[in-house]
């Protein structure tokens, strides 16, 4: 848990993105960060492309959002 809540920790968002150098401990989630928006489009840009590449059966909640 490090220095989180275990409710934090158990109670996670749906994005989470970290500037693990300010931040080791994972406490303030920048993914809600406007600062952080182009981190977070690259980030699920190359999530769905490794989808794609592996065939992650996890590609149909695409459809669904």
């Amino acid at each position: 848990l490090g220095k989180r809540s275990r409710k934090s920790f158990e109670l996670r968002p749906r994005e989470e993105v970290y500037d693990f150098r300010s931040d080791p401990n994972e406490l303030k989630n920048l993914a809600e960060d406007v600062k952080s928006a182009d981190i977070l489009a690259d980030m699920r840009k190359k999530l769905r492309s490794w989808q794609e590449a592996t065939r992650d059966p996890w590609l149909v909640k695409y459809a669904y959002e």
